[in-house]
């Protein structure tokens, strides 16, 4: 009894590691429509990766070196992107530019060519 139960699962288990992919690719295969709007998705994204970029601001102030800064200098740019493209999906003048993400990159981008030569203050 105890064998056969063994082998069930492990014929079930096989099975289950065997469809799962070919289900998948069968999905994939389909080419079904997306079931959000990308505008609705990129809507979603983007509140997230302003309330990222505030708590890398946040931090900042306790940075000492610009070799730190790689992380809020990549919170900048996926705000940045993520703010670009959704601006790109709506019309003009539906979704506000936002210059000053292009001017606190080149602010990060200065400081950190300027070097490491003192701790920032």
């Amino acid at each position: 009894m105890r064998r056969t139960r063994s082998k069930w699962f492990k014929y079930t288990i096989a099975a289950i590691l065997i469809l799962w992919p070919l289900l998948q690719i069968g999905e994939m295969r389909g080419g079904r429509a997306p079931q959000e709007r990308a505008e609705k998705l990129l809507y979603q994204v983007s509140p997230f990766q302003m309330e990222r970029l505030n708590s890398y601001l946040l931090e900042s102030a306790k940075i000492r070196d610009t070799a730190e800064l790689d992380a809020l200098r990549q919170a900048v740019y996926s705000a940045q992107f993520t703010h670009e493209h959704l601006a790109q999906v709506y019309r003009e003048g539906e979704v506000a530019p936002l210059p000053s993400l292009q001017a606190l990159m080149q602010y990060l981008l200065r400081l950190q060519v300027g070097g490491s030569r003192e701790p920032l203050q």
